[in-house]
């Protein structure tokens, strides 16, 4: 199966995000936008370039951690 290229997917989201605000959509005005590029460094966990499913799922799981607070998965 093909790897998911998040990096080209975090880049035109961060183009839409950026021209929302540009133009000054009151749904993104004023919100702090996360960097692509980090987000993709930190979910392509050995460095090739490429985020395989695995990576992608491990990323998620860490980031849905972080939100659950109290630890029971939900």
């Amino acid at each position: 199966m093909k790897p998911f290229n998040l990096r080209n997917f975090a880049i035109l989201t961060a183009y839409i995000t950026l021209k929302r605000v540009h133009d000054g959509s009151p749904a993104v005005v004023g919100q702090r936008q996360p960097d692509p590029s980090k987000i993709f460094d930190s979910a392509d966990a050995n460095g090739d370039g490429v985020i395989t499913r695995e990576e992608f799922q491990a990323a998620r799981e860490r980031a849905f951690s972080k939100l659950d607070n109290n630890g029971d998965g939900s």
